[in-house]
């Protein structure tokens, strides 16, 4: 055992040691090891955390969030049953702190700290303190790390949860390993999935004689228990909610690509993390790390191997985030592979004389996962750009409400382009959405239910100017467009956002369009 090292006993947590007061000293270190990376991730989350502009999926939660108790059971009756729980959260957070961009993504950030201190901690109980910290130290610094810390959804929560479990599974704590898992089922049913590969952890501790058949059958019992109480109640709720998933595209060799770096932190990275990670792996021949490796390869894994399979044989449902958690069997692999090979640099540090071969060893490790961070920094700073989220709801709103004008109206095509209006509700405060039956809120969907194009000319009259959004992807134009030119009105000019997003500005025929107001003067 190295002198940065601390050796367990199977099962117990207890570090090995002569006397009590020889345990606390050398266990102090792996106390303190889960600090460093939470706080590592804290900052990652709090950089330029308002930066990025809202995407669909959270002007959803904040729309939703921002409803009444009941309006949000109505509507996940509807849609989106699965996220009940975590549109309740978030109203909780919204009526505590106020409903702004910040309070939408601070329990992401939080939870993102979390997740690092978890891995740390879990890390460096199986494997001794240095794995663990630079386990937790690698997660960290990954791109797509920051890219969930800083989203109003549920997969940093998710993942909090999933990581909680483990570690009480580590811990042999049954109660809380069943409470873990049935927040992370009710927060997002494929969670679940996670079960499976702690099933196999458990089975092969078993078998390695890391735990008894007793502690195999309650940690079989915790996750049923977890199971029936989160996933299960909604799930059954959501029954019949599948048509949700229709966007999503059936899985190929771009998942894969995807998938790897983004796990890794980059293409380039792809290579040398995974010889890393493959080295932690032989370790356990050696008996060295088995038990994180037994958590680690079946977490890393098995949920993404079910969730694809299912995918390619019925509904595709494979979505990066939906398995985010999977990220930590990664993280605890090339920490200790990290482990491993700073032993060989300690060795060859002994051998120079006298120096401290640790600390030197750790500053090694250190540089390894600053590389990581360095590789990965251009990303880190697209995705806190103001499209870096994914779609320009933010910079809709910049233009329609630089440019509008009191008795102007609005035309969202389709109606989940309604989502910028949702996000960004300030920018629309001069414009009508003339096609929206009534309040969404009230409306037992995400974004509204609109009138039949064959009401728009009943619905502009009084309107001589029309901001039209418009997904050429998902819209075809004619309809509506030929009935604003029949109804007289001209287009007068275009904002070209993205390749399949526009922001149009009709007028109507001897109106003064004034298209110029003050987006042009920015």
């Amino acid at each position: 055992m190295t002198n940065n090292q601390l050796s367990y006993r199977p099962g117990t947590g207890r570090s090995a040691g002569a006397g009590a007061a020889v345990q606390d000293v050398r266990a102090a270190p792996g106390r303190l090891v889960p600090v460093l990376p939470a706080l590592v991730a804290f900052g990652f989350g709090l950089w330029r955390l308002t930066g990025p502009g809202m995407w669909r999926d959270e002007a959803a939660t904040y729309s939703t969030a921002r409803r009444g108790v009941p309006q949000i059971w109505h509507l996940t009756s509807q849609v989106d049953a699965v996220h009940f729980l975590y549109y309740f959260l978030i109203h909780l957070d919204f009526a505590l702190f106020g409903a702004n961009t910040v309070t939408l993504r601070a329990p992401s950030v939080l939870a993102g700290a979390g997740n690092a201190a978890l891995l740390a901690a879990v890390g460096s109980r199986l494997a001794g303190p240095r794995a663990g910290l630079l386990a937790g130290l690698f997660w960290a610094v990954l791109p797509q790390t920051s890219r969930q810390m800083q989203e109003g959804r549920s997969t940093s929560l998710v993942m909090l949860c999933v990581l909680a479990a483990a570690y009480f599974l580590v811990r042999e704590m049954w109660v809380w390993t069943a409470v873990a898992v049935a927040l992370a089922g009710a927060l997002n049913v494929l969670s679940s999935l996670v079960l499976a590969a702690f099933a196999v952890t458990a089975l092969l501790w078993r078998w390695q004689g890391a735990i008894g058949g007793r502690a195999l059958v309650r940690a079989g019992l915790a996750g049923a228990a977890g199971f029936l109480a989160g996933a299960v109640p909604a799930g059954l709720r959501g029954r019949g909610q599948r048509g949700v998933l229709g966007w999503i595209p059936g899985p190929g060799r771009q998942t894969w690509h995807e998938l790897s770096g983004a796990m890794c932190g980059g293409h380039r990275l792809v290579v040398p993390v995974l010889a890393v990670a493959a080295f932690g792996c032989c370790r356990a021949v050696l008996g060295d790390g088995r038990r994180l490796v037994s958590l680690a390869v079946p977490l890393l894994v098995l949920p993404t191997a079910l969730l694809v399979g299912y995918s390619l044989v019925g509904t595709p449902s494979y979505v990066m985030r939906y398995v985010f958690y999977t990220f930590a069997g990664l993280a605890w692999l090339v920490g200790l592979g990290l482990d491993g090979l700073l032993r060989y640099v300690d060795r060859a540090l002994r051998r120079l004389g006298p120096l401290p071969a640790g600390a030197s060893s750790l500053a090694v490790g250190l540089l390894a996962v600053a590389l990581v961070c360095r590789i990965g920094w251009p990303e880190q700073n697209l995705i806190r750009t103001v499209d870096g989220h994914g779609d320009p709801l933010e910079r809709i709103a910049r233009v329609v409400g630089d440019s509008s004008r009191p008795g102007d109206a609005v035309l969202f095509l389709g109606a989940d382009r309604r989502y910028a209006a949702l996000a960004y509700p300030s920018d629309f405060t001069h414009t009508a959405d003339v096609m929206l039956t009534g309040p969404v809120a009230e409306s037992a969907s995400l974004y509204g239910v609109q009138y039949p194009v064959r009401d728009l000319t009943a619905r502009l009259a009084g309107h001589d100017r029309v901001w039209v959004v418009w997904s050429r992807w998902k819209w075809h134009r004619d309809a509506t467009f030929q009935e604003l030119r029949q109804d007289g009105y001209r287009q007068v000019s275009d904002w070209r956002l993205t390749p399949g997003m526009d922001v149009l500005l009709f007028a109507r025929l001897g109106a003064d369009p004034d298209i110029h107001g003050r987006f042009h003067g920015r």
